[in-house]
């Protein structure tokens, strides 16, 4: 199985201010999506930065990463960098969808849980490959916890989200990141987020 959620399981990512500022179009991919006011837009510098402050848990793991790490296509942050917590993010890649192309997604997003399994501390898948429908294209979801850590000896209980949307020849992969134990409700800010996602079904 093509190992894909490796490259998006980090805390910040590239994007592209738009105008108005809180949301961000590509008219050329065909995609468009909206923050709130109080959430961020991040930088190509500050994905570069974390990818450096990962902590090593498999070296073979960590140069994976840095091999297949890509710039996201857009990508957002509830707080700034200096926050002292594991830090709310969404981001979404674009990719060729090559020899994937025509497998149930739900296969795909198990086939990369099961890579993921083998590195990371505490794992537990806590939803399991469902189909979903996002911005009308159909795909799969899952979500897992884990236990993420830092270089400076921090841990944090965290949890990643994941949708495999293909279109066509290519595959939107939206990651979403959290705090394991959400008491202030972020998850449900990302998904009146993704409610304002808009993926045209051709570019």
């Amino acid at each position: 199985m093509k190992t894909i959620f490796s490259f998006c399981l980090l805390a910040t990512s590239l994007s592209f201010l738009a105008d108005p500022p809180h949301q961000f179009e590509d008219t050329t991919i065909g995609l468009k999506i909206s923050k709130p006011a109080s959430w961020r837009f991040t930088s190509s510098e500050e994905h570069l930065e974390n990818l450096g402050k990962l902590k090593k848990i498999d070296e073979g793991f960590k140069d994976k990463l840095l091999k297949y790490s890509t710039t996201p296509l857009v990508a957002m942050n509830k707080y700034e960098e200096t926050f002292d917590d594991l830090n709310p993010h969404l981001k979404i890649f674009i990719k060729p969808l090559g020899e994937l192309k025509g497998q149930d997604p739900k296969e795909i997003v198990r086939g990369n849980l099961a890579e993921l399994e083998k590195v990371f501390k505490d794992y537990e898948v806590v939803q399991k490959p469902t189909d979903i429908v996002i911005s009308n294209l159909n795909g799969a979801y899952a979500r897992i916890t884990y236990t993420a850590g830092s270089q400076d000896g921090q841990s944090f209980p965290a949890c990643s989200e994941f949708w495999f949307v293909p279109r066509g020849n290519h595959y939107f992969l939206i990651s979403a990141g959290t705090p394991k134990d959400d008491t202030t409700g972020i998850r449900l800010e990302i998904r009146d987020i993704l409610d304002t996602l808009v993926i045209e079904p051709h570019p």
